[in-house]
């Protein structure tokens, strides 16, 4: 009886080297070889994606058939080359070989959407960030500050503080100086320091 069942070993062709001889017709060229590939494969890689991805396909319910999509692409790129690297010697079925690849392929997923995650967290806190402090406050605090002035320096601060250095015109009064223009400055930059501390 056990020499019946190791010559019925030796004489029937293991399942992997039955998936090789479907593997080299494929890697021939003959579509009739990948169909038959993919209708043998195909449910059972979708089952074992399914079963992978657990409580995470629930969310995304396209999951599954877009990890399997990732493989069958994988398979198919480059000529083949990973498709080519199956090996029946190792005792390993093609279905086992394909799951896998759909293992990476949901690690890479996973990692991507911790990934995408991370990013809109920060982007959310630096655009939070950047409301704080963008022109809006900082407009209505120097506007205030304006209104602590009296109209000439309030005219001094618009023409020679507030405005870029090629806007700048001819000053208020024709008859300020250079000196004069600067000690007005450093009064003014007084004032607004001490605006800021309060005081």
């Amino acid at each position: 009886m056990n020499k019946a069942r190791g010559q019925q070993d030796v004489t029937a062709p293991s399942r992997a080297q039955e998936d090789r001889r479907l593997i080299d017709r494929c890697l021939r060229g003959e579509e009739t070889a990948w169909e038959k590939l993919y209708y043998r494969c195909h449910p059972g890689l979708i089952r074992a994606v399914r079963y992978l991805l657990g409580v995470t396909e629930i969310r995304d319910p396209n999951l599954v058939e877009e990890i399997a999509a990732r493989v069958w692409y994988l398979l198919l790129r480059d000529d083949a080359r990973l498709l080519s690297r199956f090996d029946p010697e190792r005792d390993c079925r093609l279905q086992a070989f394909l799951v896998g690849f759909a293992r990476n392929e949901i690690l890479q997923y996973l990692r991507a959407e911790r990934r995408r995650r991370s990013h809109e967290a920060t982007g959310g806190r630096l655009l939070l960030a950047g409301q704080r402090s963008s022109q809006t406050p900082v407009d209505s605090l120097l506007d205030e500050f304006a209104s602590t002035l009296s109209q000439r320096e309030q005219e001094f601060l618009a023409q020679y503080l507030l405005s870029p250095p090629e806007e700048e015109s001819a000053p208020p009064d024709q008859d300020l100086s250079p000196t004069n223009v600067w000690q007005r400055r450093h009064r003014l930059r007084f004032k607004l320091k001490a605006f800021m501390r309060g005081g």
